[in-house]
């Protein structure tokens, strides 16, 4: 990290101080780097249903971490920098309330994206008094007098925004695409006739770049730190290298090469793994992660070892739970949802006629997931619509036909199994 030198009875220079931010800046850049890589990610910005209970949602705080060049313009008396380039830290210091009206005409939805971009903000503009080489006992407001005030801080920013799709007939809508140097972070759904935005409404974006939350803590000094935790990180400023703890020891992850040391004796039982999720892909892998740590990408699982993810091959997990219930066949009888035993019936699936004629369509969305059924039966509008909860399991469903609307919810035990159904008819 670079120091600017100052000298006592040297006559002052802005550079002094700007020179020493930019120094600063840069260093913590290097060692964000380090830690993060150098792709954009961000942190925190969680998205939940505003409250008052309203169409909108409230962007909690976080930040941004993205690869730009150190100042895009003059900082002050500094030249612009565009030929170098750091990893910047943007913050959203307060929460941030998106609204997303409902389309208005019937049986359409209208999906939103909350998107984010790091920027470089100037402002907390000020007149300042500027020295006057004519009368210097007299100062000049603001440069030569002019009474113009300037920026006095260049704030790094995570900016958020929110764009809207296209409405289209309910779930065949589609979120839109990023704008130019924006990610995009969550996607919003909302039908015509909707008052109220629930947690179901909204998803994760596919590919969205969150940074996983976690314990580990960070070290800097000459000598290792007492007491460390699995997945604590070390920076040591005697030789620049970067270890993280084991669990054991320090692995040196960053930094010069040492020389081989002697074989060690062999070490105790690992802590095991630690299953986080699911992935489409590896390079949707976390750039840091807890040793143990691991994830499922297409059948096979995936371990930070504390250096590096690896590929440990396929993995069976046990059956699910019980699924989700039936839809009318052809001839139009009920779906049923069986008992955990599966051997008697647990619930007929409600409010069809035994017979009739017409057309049901069923509607899914972008992800390929039932949203609804519409269609007419026997020329009456038949109406069902699939609520899910943020984990997209589904909560309840809604059937709207004849000139009754029934809601039947699903009640499931502490492993998710299905158990019974709550029903009402208005």
């Amino acid at each position: 990290m670079d120091r600017q030198i100052v000298y006592h009875a040297a006559i002052p220079q802005e550079g002094d101080v700007l020179h020493t931010n930019r120094y600063a800046m840069t260093a913590l850049s290097q060692l964000a780097a380090a830690l993060l890589g150098e792709q954009t990610q961000v942190s925190g910005l969680d998205c939940v249903p505003a409250t008052p209970a309203s169409l909108a949602v409230s962007i909690g705080p976080g930040a941004i971490y993205s690869l730009q060049n150190i100042d895009d313009t003059d900082y002050g008396s500094l030249p612009a920098d565009t030929t170098r380039q750091i990893l910047k830290q943007g913050l959203l210091a307060d929460a941030l309330t998106l609204e997303c009206p409902a389309p208005t005409a019937s049986g359409m939805s209208i999906s939103y994206l909350v998107q984010a971009a790091y920027r470089d903000v100037d402002g907390s503009p000020v007149v300042l008094p500027f020295y006057n080489a004519a009368n210097p006992v007299q100062a000049l407001s603001g440069p030569g007098g002019s009474g113009v005030a300037l920026p006095t801080v260049r704030a790094s920013v995570c900016d958020v925004s929110i764009k809207a799709g296209m409405p289209a007939v309910t779930g065949s809508q589609q979120p839109p695409g990023a704008d130019g140097g924006y990610l995009g972070l969550w996607i919003v759904s909302v039908a015509a006739g909707q008052t109220a935005i629930n947690a179901a409404s909204i998803v994760k974006a596919s590919g969205a770049p969150f940074i996983k939350p976690g314990s580990a803590r960070i070290f800097v000094g000459d000598d290792a730190p007492d007491a460390p935790a699995i997945g604590d990180a070390w920076f040591s400023s005697s030789d620049g290298t970067l270890a993280v703890y084991s669990g054991d020891e320090w692995i040196v992850t960053s930094g010069a090469q040492g020389d081989p040391g002697p074989q060690g004796d062999p070490g105790p039982q690992g802590a095991g793994l630690t299953l986080l999720g699911n992935l489409d892909s590896d390079a949707n892998l976390p750039h840091s992660a807890n040793i143990g740590d691991a994830y499922l990408i297409d059948g096979d699982i995936w371990v930070y070892d504390g250096a590096a993810w690896f590929n440990a091959g396929p993995v069976q997990g046990p059956a699910g739970p019980q699924g989700e219930p039936g839809f009318p066949d052809a001839t139009g009888n009920a779906g049923r949802v069986l008992s955990n035993d599966g051997t008697s019936p647990l619930w007929t699936y409600p409010y069809f006629p035994t017979a009739g004629t017409g057309q049901l369509t069923l509607n899914r969305d972008g992800y390929d997931r039932l949203y609804s059924v519409t269609g007419t039966v026997d020329g009456e509008p038949m109406t069902i619509t699939l609520n899910r909860g943020t984990d997209v399991t589904l909560e309840s469903v809604q059937t709207v036909f004849n000139g009754v609307t029934r809601t039947d919810t699903l009640v499931r035990d502490g492993n998710g199994n299905l158990t019974g159904i709550n029903s009402t008819e208005v």
